[in-house]
């Protein structure tokens, strides 16, 4: 199989190399793998050095939206922009591009993939509250079985940066029958193993 070396996730499920997390060192309680890796100095690090590439991501994005402002993809192209601003650490402008999204757009998946991307936002943001909240309006919809899929792994990250391991457990097992070859289940697995 092959280890990718970059330091950025994929675009849908995140994924990226594992580490062992010792926040629990003192209480001998250490997590093997962690559904994503948490942002710190390193991803700082890496964020600036990655800049040109985001901002070129973000300024075709702005030009297929300026352009084809009547297209099904300005949602998606918004979502994209939201997702480079959060990889630049640009909290603010990712939370608002997605609350946008959230209330403008007519398509109802569009609109929960802003949602549950908000989830990650929160979450990588340390907004816990926030997130809690994204995560009980969006379980009120009907999710799409991709959207069902994102928002259970958001959810495990969530709680994982909660230290609630047993919630995070709960949610990959739901997830678990929904991966396919493609989404890489062996970390999920291994995670819930």
């Amino acid at each position: 199989s092959f280890i990718s070396t970059s330091p950025w996730p994929e675009v849908e499920l995140g994924w990226r190399p594992p580490y062992t997390s010792s926040r629990n060192a003192a209480d001998g309680d250490s997590v093997a793998a962690v559904v994503f890796s948490f942002v710190d100095n390193q991803l700082f690090r890496m964020a600036n050095s990655y800049d040109k590439e985001v901002q070129e991501a973000i300024k075709m994005a702005s030009i297929a939206i300026q352009r084809h402002p009547n297209s099904k993809w300005v949602d998606e192209c918004y979502i994209l922009v939201a997702k480079a601003r959060l990889y630049s650490l640009d909290w603010g402008n990712a939370i608002q591009t997605l609350k946008w999204v959230n209330s403008k757009s007519k398509d109802p998946d569009a609109k929960q993939k802003a949602i549950i991307q908000l989830v990650r936002t929160f979450t990588e943001h340390q907004e816990f509250a926030n997130g809690q909240a994204a995560i009980d309006f969006v379980e009120k919809e009907k999710l799409s079985k991709s959207n069902k899929k994102r928002l259970l792994i958001e959810k495990a990250y969530y709680y994982q940066e909660q230290e609630d391991y047993d919630r995070m457990v709960r949610n990959l097992t739901d997830v678990a029958p929904m991966l396919k070859k493609k989404d890489k289940p062996g970390r999920i697995h291994f995670i819930i193993g």
